[in-house]
């Protein structure tokens, strides 16, 4: 019992701190992708040139952290200015945090995480990425689905990757009336940079016009 109340103190010390890190910071564009991707991948030169693209446009990052694609997309936002990228760690899956962050936090929490990932989040992209990619993908999915979340933007940037599963999501849990057509469409298939930039802008300008009647 005593092991279980110095966890949950634990977990809430940690939620804290991580919310009071980044209670000030600019509203973000939130990216997933594989910490498995070498810098000579195809997929590390597009997260650093998706990086760059966003910070150009004046939009933060977001982004795990770690290695692989979330490194490549810290790396091209903090190419335009240190101060566009940020990162929420967890150095405790093995998961080296990158050196293209102006605000870090570490946690060794999945869930004080997620929740820092959608702490002011204007949009998600995924871009290729396994297991993890796919529970956070899902995960914000579901909570936009079920209105804990605000209907933002999921965008999944990568046709070639992307294309085989949204079919397999629309054959078997769309055709079968497992899901609504809405959250199907809710995902967003991407390969244009600029189409990336303008449905977020799209989305902001939506926000502000239905704040403004």
């Amino acid at each position: 019992m005593i092991h279980n109340i110095l966890k949950s103190l634990s977990c809430g010390y940690s939620f804290l701190s991580a919310m009071l890190k980044f209670r000030n910071v600019h509203p973000f564009v939130t990216i997933y992708g594989s910490a498995k991707i070498n810098t000579r991948h195809p997929y590390y030169k597009q997260g650093v040139e998706l990086g760059e693209k966003l910070a150009s446009a004046g939009m933060y990052v977001m982004t795990g952290g770690g290695p692989g694609i979330m490194e490549a997309v810290n790396k091209g936002a903090s190419s335009v200015s240190p101060e566009y990228s940020y990162g929420c760690c967890m150095p405790f899956i093995k998961e080296e945090s990158n050196r293209y962050l102006s605000i870090r936090h570490s946690t060794r929490y999945f869930f004080v995480r997620k929740m820092i990932f959608t702490h002011k989040a204007r949009a998600f992209i995924a871009m290729p990425g396994g297991f993890g990619t796919l529970d956070e993908l899902f995960e914000m999915a579901t909570l936009i689905m079920t209105n804990k979340l605000p209907a933002i933007p999921i965008i999944l940037y990568n046709k070639e990757f992307w294309q085989p599963f949204m079919h397999v999501i629309q054959v078997q849990l769309l055709d079968q009336g497992l899901i609504k057509k809405k959250d199907f469409e809710s995902l967003i298939l991407v390969d244009d940079m600029d189409e990336v930039v303008e449905i977020i802008q799209g989305r902001q300008l939506e926000v502000l016009d239905s704040s403004n009647p």
